[in-house]
């Protein structure tokens, strides 16, 4: 057999030394020592039609995202201004009706038994969840700033507690639970239905604890709140639309009437709110891909505003300013690396590992003192038990939230620290997409609501 040349060396495969070298490497492969290239996703103990689910549902995201981005580069479609516009319509219209039509319906459901609808009691379960999951990122955000030496500057220290401490909990988990679970991909509408109600009964907790404590750790204490502030910021229109849709289907009367009835007005009110519902998880998409376009754009101009300044001064000049500055210019400066990675490391390895440590604590087979306090809520049903550890885990491998951006912009204050955190969020969602894509795996696969389609 004549030689096969390659690059700087001959290779014989008749030399005795090479067939041995080939023989035991078969005998590894048949002997399943080495994997198969179609036996690895199994060697690596990976069910792949999930990993085909997650990335299936990533990759809708990403083209959702890239289509609303390209409007995004185009002016006077989706500028900064027409962002905020839609931010605040979802906020104050769609997401409430889209939370109260599926809350109101799951737990409508629930009062039948032949409906498969997830128990009410066990829905409690999720903001229960949400408290503890936002104090115990609270505490390790503050112990990681410590010793990442970040809370040496009050601004940038306050920006990554916030996204260590609160999750992304109003848009992308729906996003991503329609994407898998929704009729229109071949899911199960009444399984999507019963996630939606898990997630909406999460923000009931979340929702007014970032923008009671939330504010306060972004923008500091302050003395002159009224009792109308607070109960606005308790009360916002998302949990106001939870809390409505929990009112209509737990009242007999309003159950009845909405319900149990063929009144004529029934309908048509019910269609109204769903109809405004259905609009919220596309239009959400549009501002989440708007905002991400948009601090990208706010990126590239900073970076040519720098290089511009760069050339009209010199070093003698741009050091005595940063002095007149003092601390106030790493809010306006570059993003740190040791706060990106911070929160990266913190959103994507510490909270799903609290979550699971949740999980392991509620649904333990031994009687710990956590089980006896929340036995009243803790479902029998293997298929509840699967969309709760499903949700919990779902909403614990989500990026930072983007409402942070919100309360920044609104103060002149903090306006450009609103723009660095933009900024910062950008490169953090961009950089999420691997990470998310495997926990989002990781989640269908433990919580094993998979087999429940």
């Amino acid at each position: 057999i004549p030689p096969i040349k390659s690059i700087g060396h001959q290779f014989n495969p008749a030399s005795p030394s090479k067939l041995m070298m080939m023989k035991t490497a078969e005998n590894l492969i048949l002997n399943n020592v080495i994997p198969r290239g179609g036996d690895l996703m199994t060697t690596l103990n990976i069910n792949p039609t999930i990993a085909n689910a997650s990335l299936k549902a990533t990759t809708q995201l990403l083209f959702t995202i890239f289509v609303g981005a390209s409007f995004a580069t185009q002016p006077h479609i989706l500028s900064p201004e027409t962002t905020m516009a839609v931010s605040r319509i979802v906020y104050f219209i769609f997401q409430p009706a889209f939370l109260f039509i599926n809350v109101a319906k799951t737990i409508a459901g629930s009062s039948v038994p032949s409906s498969g609808s997830i128990n009410t009691s066990s829905l409690l379960l999720m903001p229960i969840c949400a408290l503890a999951h936002i104090i115990l990122s609270s505490l390790i955000s503050k112990i990681v700033v410590f010793f990442t030496k970040i809370d040496q500057n009050e601004g940038e220290c306050r920006d990554a507690r916030t996204c260590m401490s609160f999750v992304n909990s109003g848009t992308l988990p729906f996003i991503f639970a329609a994407a898998l679970f929704n009729t229109g991909a071949g899911g199960n509408s009444q399984l999507y239905q019963d996630v939606s109600a898990c997630l909406s009964f999460y923000t009931l907790s979340w929702s007014p604890t970032f923008w009671i404590y939330g504010k306060k750790l972004l923008l500091g204490a302050k003395s002159n709140k009224t009792i109308s502030d607070t109960m606005k910021e308790i009360f916002t229109p998302p949990v106001l639309g939870s809390l409505t849709g929990i009112l209509v289907s737990t009242i007999p009367l309003l159950r009845k009437f909405f319900f149990e009835s063929d009144s004529f007005l029934a309908q048509p009110i019910m269609g109204t709110f769903k109809t405004l519902g259905d609009a919220n998880l596309p239009l959400s998409l549009i501002v989440l891909s708007g905002s991400l376009m948009n601090g990208i754009l706010a990126m590239r101009a900073m970076k040519e505003q720098q290089q511009n300044k760069l050339e009209k001064q010199n070093k003698k000049d741009k050091a005595l300013q940063l002095n007149q500055k003092g601390s106030t210019s790493n809010t306006n400066g570059a993003i740190s690396l040791r706060t990106l990675l911070s929160i990266l490391i913190t959103r994507f390895i510490l909270s799903p590992l609290m979550a699971c440590f949740f999980i392991n604590t509620i649904f333990s087979s031994s009687n710990n003192l956590v089980t006896k306090l929340l036995s009243p809520y803790l479902p029998t049903s293997e298929r509840t038990k699967a969309i709760l550890k499903f949700s919990i885990l779902m909403e614990a491998c989500m990026p930072p939230a983007q409402n942070s951006v919100l309360l920044l912009k609104m103060s002149p204050e903090t306006a450009e620290r609103g723009d660095k955190m933009a900024r910062i969020l950008t490169l953090i969602y961009g950089l999420s997409v691997l990470p998310v894509t495997a926990l989002m795996g990781w989640a269908l696969q433990s919580s094993g609501i998979m087999n429940h389609l």
